[in-house]
């Protein structure tokens, strides 16, 4: 056996041994047992610190590291480790049925670990929330068909079926006055605007756009860009390399999601006997502001991580990022710089080197006139004067200017996914840009809603072919 599969034997046992808060002496022996057969070294247990336990799952599913027969046995051994006290927790449950869906054989049992490096990115506990990449009508259709059946089952295990639509539909039954009410009293530095905003992005949400946000800007998992229809419950916590891990198994719900549920919740119950049925009241006329209905307004109001296009709004004199709540705060002067490196970035940015000789000095003074005469016909939409435009060819002028505006972008890099990608910069072939694709450099006309590239607009179309 190879020195990486001991080490995620190790990881697993470590887990299994810390889950429930109690390491018995019981579980000690069993643990050296395990040890001992499979020729598991001090060097191992010392690697295993390095392995999350979505690595150490995918290490012994690999058929060069652990035949099937093995792993088989392992599941087994792994198994009699958390019941050798006598007393199987519900965090001890959780994990031993990770393992079952994906080291298992078994067609009932698919699944994969997800182990996300954060304390608490995502508030699952008692919950069972069901994700897909693309819309499956068929699976839809039968989670409206059976809704009651799945939430029953989930609730007699002590957990909550959520389902995205169902939250969009009951918050559709509220006007919008209402709901910014609501989310203002939630929410109480936050602005109108961003509650209205926050509106239209729930009633716009669907349960694949939320899947992807929650994998990729959350989780980030890119591999998992394209999900089946699953269902995403939280197992526990990895402490690895002074960090801490939360672990969430995704149960393959393509089958359909009324016997997906049953038979993980009976096989859940034959570890561990649920004690506490869930009851939440959720009448027509009320809206849950606890668990995942919290929880998700949280992901909106707080979220980081955000890819959002650029919006240049001349009408408003404002240039904002729509999906972040966030307006730059600048002065038109690095507003129209700002504007001028979105137009031209996606031609290669804007080269400041005179270059040697006539000819290169030539071509640099009439690329220069043409950027002068662009830079003043974009202050001008933003101030509507035409004097006092500074000449941005000159670097005294426009030195400060970038500063500013990448600065700016620095104080909210937090909010942002790839905030480096916002900033003016010098890319490989000397020239500056912004590193934004094209379908993210946006504008508006006088209605605020009507985004739209710039390169789709007739009017920056223009002042682009220049």
């Amino acid at each position: 056996m190879k020195q990486a599969a001991r080490a995620s034997i190790m990881r697993l046992m470590i887990d299994l041994v810390k889950s429930d808060g109690i390491i018995d002496y019981r579980e000690i022996k069993a643990l050296t047992d395990i040890t001992e057969r499979y020729g598991i070294r001090l060097q191992d247990e010392s690697s295993a610190d390095s392995y999350t336990l979505a690595q150490a799952i995918d290490t012994l599913n690999d058929p060069e590291s652990v035949p099937d027969s093995l792993r088989y046995d392992l599941l087994g051994d792994f198994t009699k480790l958390a019941l050798c006290d006598g007393f199987c927790s519900r965090e001890e449950a959780l994990l031993i049925l990770a393992l079952q869906y994906t080291l298992s054989p078994h067609d009932d049992y698919k699944g994969r670990v997800i182990s996300v490096d954060s304390l608490e990115p995502y508030r699952t506990d008692a919950q069972i929330l069901y994700v897909e990449s693309e819309v499956d009508r068929h699976v839809n259709d039968h989670i409206k068909t059976y809704y009651r059946e799945i939430c029953q089952e989930a609730a007699l295990a002590g957990y909550d079926f959520v389902y995205l639509p169902k939250l969009v539909s009951k918050c559709s039954q509220l006007s919008t006055d209402d709901f910014v009410m609501m989310a203002s009293l939630l929410y109480p530095s936050e602005g109108t605007e961003r509650c209205l905003q926050m509106a239209r992005w729930v009633s716009e949400m669907t349960t694949a756009t939320f899947s992807k946000e929650l994998l990729l800007s959350r989780f980030h998992q890119s591999e998992l860009f394209d999900v089946d229809p699953s269902l995403l419950v939280k197992i526990g916590y990895s402490y690895v390399q002074g960090s801490y891990y939360t672990n969430y198994l995704l149960v393959d719900a393509s089958e359909g999601v009324l016997e997906t549920v049953r038979t993980f919740f009976d096989t859940l119950g034959t570890y561990h006997q649920n004690m506490l049925c869930r009851y939440r009241r959720d009448a027509n006329d009320m809206l849950a502001f606890s668990g995942f209905y919290k929880q998700l307004f949280d992901f909106y109001m707080l979220r980081k991580g955000i890819v959002s296009p650029v919006v240049i709004d001349v009408f408003r004199n404002d240039i904002r990022l729509p999906d972040a709540g966030i307006s730059l705060k600048l002065g038109p002067r690095e507003k129209a710089l700002y504007t001028l490196f979105l137009l031209e970035s996606p031609s290669g940015g804007i080269n400041f080197n005179t270059g040697s000789g006539p000819a290169a000095r030539n071509r640099y003074e009439r690329l220069a006139e043409k950027l002068r005469y662009k830079y003043s016909v974009i202050y001008k939409e933003f101030t509507g004067k035409d004097r006092n435009i500074p000449d941005i060819l000159v670097p005294e002028n426009r030195r400060p200017m970038i500063s500013k505006i990448n600065a700016c972008f620095s104080a909210i890099g937090n909010v942002l996914n790839q905030v480096d990608n916002y900033r003016i910069a010098k890319n490989d072939f000397g020239c500056y840009a912004v590193s934004l694709p094209s379908t993210l450099c946006c504008c508006c006309g006088s209605d605020a809603h009507d985004v739209r590239p710039l390169s789709e607009d007739p009017r920056w179309l223009r002042l682009m072919a220049l």
